[in-house]
């Protein structure tokens, strides 16, 4: 019974006790004060509240505090990457853990395998996609030349907030680092989802045509102010027994690709025809297209009692 080591001043028979327990149990006991019954009964408290009184909104305080404290840092790299805001957002989902991997599709009981469908070496968590899945090894070991350590907490906001490639800056590196991650879960889904899908370029080589993307976009945004005008601008129909063609275009700067699309419309709004093309390294306009197609004739006995009238974005076309 503890009473039995109790003096009857109410202090601790240390006599009794050096016998029985070491001196580390012994000066913890020391800093610990007796139940008096002059002090009244012991109550559990909450420490993180003044009153000792627990609340939800204490606890969800403390928790937010020591997690903002220990990735305080990552959480403004993240959002301060010169990448696409797409990007962005996927580190940051990543980062919380929110993807519906099997894991947590398992978890909320709309799956029943849990296992990763392309590797089949274990549980399909965001873990497993970004470090320990086939592809994502072969990247890592090409990128860092070693497999990936650490837990998946250091490892990402490690990443994020410092280089771990020689003569690759800092903030080079978190941008390799999230487009790499990026890219690694669009194969994933494309794989998964997609049952036409091809992988005609590697995870790495898409990944540096992408970064050569977004650093050429945002030296160009830097370099150059840009006023931003903003204003509605309404589709305006074409005279009466004309028809007009409004066609656009992009091209890859990088390797030349480009794709055209084009829609073609009577004085009404109604739409005769529309062509698409991409994927190629020349691009022509998208009326050439037009007498090939099966309005194509309906087309023609319009321009030919009246005209055609083009609008487009892409001065290259014309």
């Amino acid at each position: 019974m503890v009473a039995d080591m109790v003096t009857a001043t109410g202090e601790w028979d240390s006599d009794r006790l050096r016998d029985l327990l070491p001196s580390t149990v012994l000066e913890y006991m020391a800093a610990t004060p007796l139940p008096l019954a002059r002090l009244g009964d012991d109550v559990p408290g909450w420490r993180w509240d003044e009153k000792r009184q627990f609340q939800v909104s204490s606890a969800y305080a403390v928790l937010m505090e020591v997690g903002e404290r220990r990735h305080a840092s990552s959480w403004s790299k993240i959002w301060s990457l010169q990448v696409p805001q797409r990007v962005r957002v996927f580190m940051w989902i990543t980062a919380l853990r929110r993807h519906l991997t099997n894991v947590e599709r398992v978890r909320r009981h709309i799956a029943s395998s849990d296992v990763c469908s392309l590797c089949h070496g274990g549980p399909k968590d965001i873990d497993h996609v970004l470090r320990f899945c086939t592809k994502a090894c072969e990247l890592w070991r090409c990128v860092l030349g070693q497999e990936v350590a650490n837990n998946f907490d250091e490892w990402l906001h490690g990443n994020i907030t410092r280089s771990l490639v020689a003569n690759v800056e800092r903030g080079e590196w978190g941008m390799r680092f999230s487009v790499f991650c990026w890219l690694l879960w669009k194969r994933r889904c494309s794989m998964v989802l997609d049952g036409d899908f091809v992988e005609r370029e590697s995870v790495l080589d898409r990944g540096n045509h992408f970064i050569l993307e977004c650093k050429a976009a945002y030296s160009q945004l830097h370099s150059v102010p840009m006023a931003v005008h903003r204003r509605e601008q309404w589709w305006e129909g074409p005279q009466r027994g004309w028809v007009k063609g409004n066609v656009d275009a992009a091209v890859n700067v990088n390797d030349g690709r480009a794709a055209v699309g084009g829609v073609f419309r009577d004085e009404s709004g109604e739409i005769f025809c529309r062509s698409t093309s991409g994927g190629g390294r020349t691009c022509c306009c998208g009326a050439t297209t037009v007498g090939g197609s099966k309005d194509g004739r309906r087309v023609g006995e319009l321009v030919s009692l009246g005209g055609m009238e083009f609008s487009t974005g892409f001065l290259q076309l014309l």
